[in-house]
């Protein structure tokens, strides 16, 4: 007699070598985020229509803040010149320096971005989130509608955030050097984890996380975040392809989620025991 044994479906544990190999690295993963969600979506078609009005609040936002971008850029190139030195070591500071303040300028233009489009598209944002995650299955009752005062709190708190992190990048620009080379790479740095977590942050306030569970969770996938954040930089300011590509990832946010929450599972760790 033959016995037959049934395999639960679902995730298989991270702690699985074969299948810790066979899965892309946690950044890739945090990159493919929008592009599986768009995938999702493109099955599911009924959930663009939570797209509509955030793709064009963040069309006219994308194009605003480039325009203030180029044309500051502009004034500064028009009226900065490298002080005490001539020649080709004067053009060599001026290239130097234009380019770290354009990393500067695009840096802060994004974060603004982040303030803005949270603000104005976060609620929608919401609700495409707790449909999403209705159709994959979760119970209605672990559903927690996030109101638009919790997600105005959220924007404030990440500004203040924001604030204290130039405030610190400013401060270390005064070190010869050094301060240079760190400064861009830092800003960089809080820019893609700040973006990647305001994604997360979704799925895990549908769930009713607290902010110091949100951010252990973050904590722990901070490479999966850093990826997020770094490819939601890279589309927020393409005009159209950012409409389409930024609701996704808030589709993908939620995949992503299930998928760090069943490897954690999995390895016996829970963000509601924190």
């Amino acid at each position: 007699m033959t016995t037959m044994t049934t395999v639960a479906s679902g995730p298989p544990s991270s702690s699985d070598p074969k299948r810790r190999a066979r899965l892309p690295s946690p950044f890739v993963q945090g990159v493919a985020a929008p592009f599986r969600g768009f995938g999702y979506m493109w099955r599911h078609k009924g959930l663009w229509r939570f797209g509509v009005w955030p793709a064009i609040v963040n069309t006219l936002i994308s194009l605003a803040l480039l325009a203030l971008v180029v044309l500051g850029l502009w004034r500064l190139h028009s009226w900065w010149e490298p002080p005490f030195v001539t020649g080709w070591v004067a053009d060599v500071i001026e290239v130097i320096v234009g380019i770290f303040l354009t990393i500067i300028a695009l840096a802060v233009a994004v974060l603004l971005w982040a303030i803005l489009h949270g603000t104005l598209c976060g609620h929608f944002y919401s609700k495409l989130a707790a449909e999403v995650e209705r159709r994959l299955g979760l119970d209605e009752s672990q559903i927690n509608e996030v109101p638009m005062t919790k997600q105005l709190v959220d924007v404030l708190r990440d500004l203040g955030l924001m604030g204290l992190v130039f405030v610190g990048l400013f401060a270390l620009q005064l070190i010869p050097i050094l301060g240079a080379l760190l400064g861009v790479p830092l800003v960089l740095y809080f820019q893609y984890l700040i973006l990647g977590r305001d994604f997360l942050d979704h799925p895990l306030s549908l769930r009713g996380a607290r902010w110091h569970q949100k951010r252990r969770f973050i904590a722990r996938h901070r490479t999966n975040v850093l990826g997020l954040g770094f490819v939601v930089s890279l589309i927020a300011f393409i005009p159209i392809v950012s409409a389409v590509l930024l609701t996704t990832a808030v589709t993908g946010s939620v995949l992503l989620h299930r998928r760090l929450a069943a490897e954690d599972e999995a390895n016996g760790w829970d963000w509601r025991s924190l």
